[in-house]
């Protein structure tokens, strides 16, 4: 059978062709004895035996494939093992179901190393013998992974039940590694179990010639610790090509920065991921923003006084500098902006109460977001504090802005809590790492593609989005807050980019070269975004 035709049989099961390049670069990794003994549990085609063959031949094993193990579900794998593996051990590839089997049903016993490229198959597309699998798999090995995960989930947990005490696994997987809800509870499970994980994003779409347009992630668990509830380090990095994999995971083993690759940031700056110093909740959910929304035009028609009226971030256009003010809000209704929401916390008159009453009980009782409240049309209940907005949804780059005035959101953008006693010149310096390249590529590498070429990003994507902060003269760091707040305003943001890329250079945080290559990926990682807009065209 030609290739071609296997791996159109192999998509219909979810599986795709490993590249033998690929192969061989997780091999190398993962194989350190040649006495270790391996698992490929969807081996398909053959590369990754091959590699896992090559590789044990390299460390000096004769025989190559008495210790190599393998399952698969489709019979055409074991057609295309018998030719480009005559001796490999029949009783050590079993035909079936892997997440059917147990290790003594396929190893025997534990095995060093599991490696492969798992099945992409989407929940609703699972049989429902293999999903039935699955679901006493999840209740006995991680209880709080969604059914509605992608069948290389299952594979990922299963595989470690294998794995002898600080074994190894290396794993070819979708791009939904980082970004699908159920793929936390996977992320989890593998901190918690292995000291060290490294996730290196590959941009080269590694399975476009099989039909696959989605980015790859290739993900290196090292020393399984089954039931030590780790806290094991996690290092992400991203790779224009394969051919860049194995020096950043020389780079990993240095402990090298996450960001930057082979780059450490200066020592006389401090990086932290926002969710260390700050909450990030959803703005919000109005239940009916036509109703609840106002501008200064809108206001008149129903004769509302505005001042019963509460002004609120509505989209992300309001943001338009590095913060957001009552006096900004209030310009913005009166020149057509539907920035006022009604809620009568704030007050309430007959014009409100006639208001009101244009909404039928009927809408009333069936709207589930006004079910929980306590009163439906006070939309915000409780006041609390909000120390800063973040847009969810960019075209260029997301921006984070202050909120001296404790002003309200909805929906359409996140609300920032700082924690602690967070120092004016640390607040002041978020907005400008945003703005700046760094910022710019952090949030490109967390954040996902969307709709028309959109940047996205979820409150785990905001958390994990790394800031600058640098020792400087409060004076400093107010002149370029308020430099880069005029231009931004004025819609310059290149020279609200260059403003905040002096400030962290004068202070030391990074080098005008860095500011070069941080903008280059970053321009690289928003072309993607535009590519897959076409695609999905």
């Amino acid at each position: 059978m030609g290739r071609r035709e296997f791996s159109a049989e192999r998509r219909s099961l979810g599986s795709y062709y490993t590249s033998r390049s690929v192969a061989d670069v997780l091999c190398s990794w993962a194989i350190r004895n040649c006495d270790d003994r391996i698992l490929e549990p969807s081996f398909g085609g053959c590369e990754f035996i091959t590699s896992v063959s090559s590789r044990l031949e390299m460390l000096g094993e004769r025989n190559p494939l008495k210790n190599v193990f393998g399952a698969d579900i489709d019979p055409k794998a074991f057609a295309a093992l018998d030719a480009t593996h005559p001796n490999a051990l029949a009783r050590n590839f079993r035909h079936g179901d892997f997440l059917g089997m147990t290790v003594q049903d396929l190893t025997g016993s534990g095995v060093d190393v599991v490696i492969g490229n798992p099945p992409y198959v989407r929940h609703h597309a699972i049989s429902e013998d293999v999903f039935a699998k699955a679901s006493r798999l999840r209740d006995s090995k991680l209880a709080h992974l969604p059914m509605q995960a992608n069948l290389w989930a299952f594979f990922v947990i299963h595989a470690c039940s294998f794995l002898r005490p600080h074994g190894r696994m290396a794993w070819v997987l979708p791009q939904n590694y980082f970004y699908a809800s159920y793929a936390k509870s996977v992320r989890r499970f593998l901190r918690q179990n292995f000291r060290s994980t490294v996730e290196i994003e590959i941009r080269q779409h590694l399975f476009e010639s099989e039909g696959a347009a989605e980015k790859s992630v290739l993900v290196f668990c090292d020393d399984w610790c089954p039931g030590a509830d780790l806290e094991g380090s996690v290092r992400r990095y991203y790779a224009d090509g394969i051919d860049a994999v194995p020096s950043l995971l020389l780079v990993a083993g240095e402990g090298s920065s996450e960001l930057t690759g082979n780059k450490l940031l200066c020592a006389g700056s401090r990086t932290l991921r926002l969710g260390q110093i700050c909450d990030v909740r959803i703005g919000t959910v109005l239940g009916d923003s036509r109703f609840f929304l106002f501008d200064s035009a809108r206001a008149d028609e129903h004769g509302i006084d505005p001042a019963l009226l509460r002004l609120a971030v509505t989209k992300a256009s309001i943001v338009q500098g590095l913060s957001v003010s009552a006096s900004h809000l209030a310009n913005a209704f009166h020149s057509g902006k539907k920035v006022a929401v009604l809620d009568t916390a704030v007050g309430s008159d007959d014009s409100v109460q006639r208001y009101l009453s244009l909404m039928p009980q009927s809408k009333i009782d069936d709207n589930v977001t006004f079910g929980k409240r306590p009163i439906w049309h006070q939309p915000f209940g409780s006041s609390y504090r909000i120390d800063a907005f973040f847009t969810g949804m960019s075209h260029l780059f997301p921006r984070l802005a202050l909120n001296p005035h404790n002003l309200r959101c909805t929906n359409a953008l996140y609300e920032l809590q700082f924690k602690g006693n967070l120092g004016e010149p640390q607040k002041l310096q978020l907005p400008l790492s945003m703005i700046s390249a760094f910022g710019q590529l952090s949030s490109e590498i967390e954040g996902r593609p969307y709709g028309s070429g959109l940047l996205k990003h979820e409150p785990s994507d905001v958390r994990r989005i790394q800031v600058l902060s640098v020792e400087a003269e409060t004076g400093e760091i107010v002149a370029a807050f308020n430099r880069a707040d005029v231009v931004m305003r004025k819609g310059d943001f290149e020279a609200a980019t260059s403003i905040a890329d002096d400030f962290f250079i004068a202070h030391g945080a990074f080098s005008s070269g860095d500011v070069v290559d941080f903008k280059a990926r970053a321009n690289a990682k928003r072309r993607e975004r535009l590519r897959s807009r076409v695609k999905r065209a």
